[in-house]
């Protein structure tokens, strides 16, 4: 069974799509890490996240690939781990920026539609029920009110000891919506066919027994 998850960022699809994957024992595919990679490694390269020719080119020859292992899912580029170093701030805010080049999406296209071709796979990200895997058997769209992502957000931050005010965060979160939504290719959307979770006022646990629930049913 290939499942789809889509949704707003900080609403909770990242946790639950890995935590399915743990139920299920199926391989987990994070879309959204192949653009973070995109933004780190042009970063080291000195390539600008608003230089699209150069973005595009370099996204063409990157080697990326993802490894489940003990102590989780894991991204390589080019034989190096870099799934920790995707993990900052500053990676998220130039993924943002890269995921908006059209080069640089049409250049992941074809990779993501091949790991979308397995038997069973769990695949979120921001369209993958529309443009990489249309004819998934389940679709989740996963989103929250934008003042509960941005009070979940703060917290993570927080707990990495950064110092920042919420008004700061749901800024953030609101400008990132926007981009996501109204890029013009591969818009953040929710698919005709997807069920709409609303993680508000549910507990990471609780939506997770609803998502099962749903798979359930289905299979």
């Amino acid at each position: 069974m290939r499942i789809a998850i889509d949704g707003t960022a900080a609403a909770g699809k990242g946790t639950l799509a890995k935590k399915i994957a743990e139920v299920l024992a199926y391989p987990y595919i994070d879309t959204g890490a192949l653009y973070r990679g995109v933004a780190l490694i042009s970063k080291q390269r000195g390539v600008a996240w608003d230089d699209e020719p150069s973005l595009t080119a370099l996204t063409k020859i990157l080697e990326f690939s993802f490894v489940t292992s003990e102590v989780g899912f894991q991204l390589f580029c080019a034989g190096t781990d870099i799934s920790k170093a995707i993990r900052t701030d500053d990676i998220s805010e130039g993924a943002s920026l890269v995921s908006s080049c059209v080069g640089v999406r049409s250049a992941l296209l074809q990779l993501q539609k091949d790991l979308a071709k397995q038997e069973n796979v769990i695949m979120d990200g921001r369209d993958i029920g529309t443009v990489i895997m249309p004819d998934a058997e389940i679709k989740f769209y996963v989103d929250a009110k934008v003042e509960v992502r941005a009070q979940r957000r703060l917290a993570q931050m927080r707990a990495k000891g950064i110092d920042i005010e919420f008004d700061e965060v749901l800024a953030s979160l609101k400008q990132r919506d926007i981009l996501d939504k109204t890029r013009e290719h591969a818009p953040l959307m929710k698919a005709e066919d997807a069920i709409l979770l609303d993680t508000s006022s549910s507990s990471i646990d609780e939506s997770l027994s609803k998502m099962l629930g749903y798979i359930q049913r289905t299979s």
